[in-house]
């Protein structure tokens, strides 16, 4: 059985490509852990908020 496709309006198929140092990777995965999200939904919610 397939997996049911998502509606458009959340289906994610652009990608952005950020480098980051180590001491920011390390900030955002701490903060990120802390808030209890993914980097990507910490990062998303910190760039449209």
């Amino acid at each position: 059985m397939a997996r049911p496709e998502k509606d458009k309006e959340i289906k994610r198929s652009h990608h952005i490509t950020l480098r980051l140092s180590d001491a920011e990777f390390e900030l955002i995965t701490k903060v990120s852990h802390e808030a209890g999200l993914s980097r990507s939904a910490y990062i998303r919610k910190q760039l449209l908020e």
